[in-house]
This record gives structure tokens, sequence and C-alpha cells, in this order.
């Protein structure tokens, strides 16, 4: 009688281990499909304009991604559901986007809140009803989801160094702002120093520092300038207001922005311009 036990319990453990062993290689099949889709899908061009900005066409994303698993035969599948979760006791509206094996049923999912709940207040701000906000806004987080899972490119850019400086250039110009002009020939780059006709300046870790953070404040008002218009709670007063901090930080100077930020305290949260931004795109899509 022992004996028999034993036997069935040697073909419990011997089972479990081939089960084990057909969910890693469903695992590994999966993730090798993954993988070549996400290493064969070409960049995605922002060809749609929304109001000063440009962003990807959904649907012609969901056709790269068809015809990538197509071409090269991969056993991979996905789907794109509007639902809600539960998170710490509180309703959450997500898309629920799935991967998954059509051969062995192996899949990953993860979940993108999308907050739905949050158009209520827009509503009446926008030129749309709340059912076209809540489908533009469905439309987004897919985009966003697949884009970000699949480390899709927006767009590929043949000469990176100089066509940034040219966009920038030329932005800058045709809003008003001053743009100095940058004489190449005087400029020369060696052993980490610069030099130019008035100056020799020593690159270090504190000019490094300094740089990001006036790029990062030049960033900042150039996307105020874009959305001032389509905002009803502006964070700046008018756009002369912000072109002449944009002035003052390309001279290197950001005391006035920054006695303005602490004139306005929710001007440095983070969340504050976030809400700014998500505001924007709702009215705007």
């Amino acid at each position: 009688m022992n004996n028999v036990f034993i036997k069935t319990d040697m073909q419990d453990v011997t089972s479990n281990q081939g089960v084990a062993m057909c969910e890693s290689q469903s695992k590994i099949d999966f993730l090798k499909s993954l993988h070549t889709l996400q290493m064969q899908l070409s960049g995605v061009g922002k060809n749609l304009t929304g109001f000063g900005y440009k962003y990807q066409d959904f649907n012609e994303i969901i056709r790269e991604i068809k015809q990538v698993i197509k071409s090269n035969n991969l056993d991979i599948g996905f789907t794109q559901c509007p639902t809600v979760k539960s998170f710490d006791g509180n309703i959450v509206n997500v898309i629920t986007t799935t991967f998954y094996s059509t051969k062995t049923g192996y899949r990953e999912s993860f979940d993108t809140p999308i907050y739905t709940e949050e158009l209520k207040s827009i509503e009446g701000k926008s030129k749309n009803t709340l059912p076209q906000l809540v489908g533009s806004c469905i439309t987004y987080f897919k985009r966003y989801a697949l884009v970000a899972y699949l480390s899709i490119e927006s767009e590929v850019d043949n000469d990176a160094n100089t066509l940034g400086t040219r966009q920038d250039t030329t932005e800058e110009e045709s809003k008003g702002v001053e743009t100095p002009p940058i004489d190449v020939s005087r400029v020369v780059k060696s052993n980490n120093t610069i030099v130019n006709k008035d100056n020799i300046v020593a690159v270090n870790k504190d000019n490094k520092a300094n740089s990001i953070k006036f790029s990062c404040y030049k960033s900042l008002l150039i996307a105020a300038r874009r959305m001032h218009k389509y905002l009803v709670n502006k964070p700046f007063d008018s756009i002369s207001q912000i072109n002449a901090y944009l002035n003052a930080i390309k001279l290197g100077d950001d005391s006035s922005l920054l006695e303005y930020f602490n004139m306005n305290k929710a001007l440095r949260n983070v969340n504050y311009w976030i809400e700014l931004i998500r505001e924007y795109i709702f009215k705007n899509e």
C-alpha cells in the first residue's frame, strides 16, 4: 500500500515539473516573438496635427504592428480594453493591454490609468462633448501604452544634431524671441575647453549642471507659450511675459523667473504642470 502512495507522489512531482517546464518554455517563446516584434517595428511619424503639436496616428501604429506580426509569422497577438480596476479600495478607469501567444495561451498584461473621471470638469471648457472627450482619452492612452511597451520610435532624424537646433531657432524667431547668432568658425572644442572670441570657459560639472537647468527652464517656457491661449488657468499673464523670461534665460539669467516662481508657489509643483498638459491635450486632440 505504501508503495502505491510513493508511486503516486512521484507521479505528481514529475507532472508538476513537466507543467513548470512547459510554462517556462511558453514564456521563452513569447519573449522571443515580442523581441522580434520590437526590433522589426519601424518608427511611426507624428503625421497628425493638433493645436500647436503633432502626434502619431493610432490606426497607423496598429497597422504597423499587425504587418510586422504577419510578415515575420510571429506567435503573438494583443488586445486593448477599457475597464475598471480596484486599487487600494479606489475604482480606477484603465486600459488593460494584453499581449499573448496564440499557440500556448501565455500572456502578459498591464493597466494604464486613463483619468476619465476628471473629464467632467473639462467638458464645459471644451468644444467637444463628454463622449468625444472620453473617446479621445481612450485613444490617447491606448496609443501611449503601445508606444511605451513596444518602444516604438515617433520619428527618425537624419541629421539630429543640426535639425534640433535649426527647428528650435526657427520656432523662437517666429515667436518674436531674439536668438543670438552663432559664429561656428569662432568656436573650437578641445580637451574639454570651449574657446571663442570673448572668453575661455572650462567645461566642468558645475557648468554641465547649469546647462541642464537652463535647458529645462527653456523647455518649460516654450511649452507654456504653446498652451497659453488654450488654458483657463494660465501659468503666466501673457505671451510677452513668457518671451521676456525666455530672453533672460538665453542670457544665462534665471533670477527673474525664480522670483516669479517664488511668488507663485503652485508653479513649483510638478502635478500643477501635469494637469495643465492634460487639459491642453483633452481640449485640442
